[in-house]
């Protein structure tokens, strides 16, 4: 039998543990600053929004803000302004039109003929171009296991070159999307 002393035992539950360790101590006197959130609030006041399309990028002007470029092309920014829906009173059945305001009057139309002739032309299906996106490794791995298996798909299941282990039914589904992508035809075409 062992005999302890008060002092040797735990302290007991509840009570507060008053040391404190050094790290604590020192954080609790000089608190670190975040330094990655001040330098995220500044790159994304440099960062610029750049249209895609052809059209909108020739009359882009990047002094202006979004809002302004959107408005000088004779598009609306906030449809809700541009059209405003009708109010309805239930109690009354009268139904009450909203003013039009001077925000939501078109400046210039411009550019509406042009995305309208533009949304008219065939893209897509319509040009029997349609690629779904793949990477260039995935195509790859993918070529060989046709190259080599055809379409079993259990036998590619199991081959030393499946680092992902993907299932046969998995790699079904892949090789579908592989003979859509961009990658089987331009293998195709070097191939004729």
């Amino acid at each position: 039998l062992r005999l302890t002393r008060p002092s040797d035992r735990e302290p007991a539950r509840g009570a507060r543990c008053v040391m404190a360790g050094v790290r604590r101590r020192n954080s609790r006197r000089k608190p670190k600053v975040n330094t990655t959130k001040p330098g995220q609030k500044a790159k994304k006041k440099r960062r610029k929004t750049f249209p895609q399309m052809e059209i909108v990028k020739e009359r882009w002007d990047l002094s202006k803000s979004v809002r302004q470029n959107i408005e000088d092309l004779g598009l609306a920014f906030d449809p809700n302004v541009s059209i405003p829906i009708p109010k309805q009173i239930t109690g009354l059945n009268v139904v009450v039109e909203p003013v039009q305001s001077q925000e939501s009057v078109v400046k210039s139309a411009s550019i509406i003929p042009e995305l309208e002739a533009l949304s008219k032309q065939p893209h897509g299906a319509e040009t029997g171009k349609v690629f779904t996106l793949m990477s260039r490794s995935d195509a790859t791995f993918l070529a060989t296991m046709i190259a080599t298996y055809n379409e079993d798909y259990e036998k590619m299941s199991r081959d030393k070159l499946n680092h992902k282990q993907l299932t046969s039914g998995q790699l079904k589904r892949k090789c579908q999307q592989f003979l859509k992508s961009k990658y089987f035809q331009e293998a195709q075409e070097l191939n004729t």
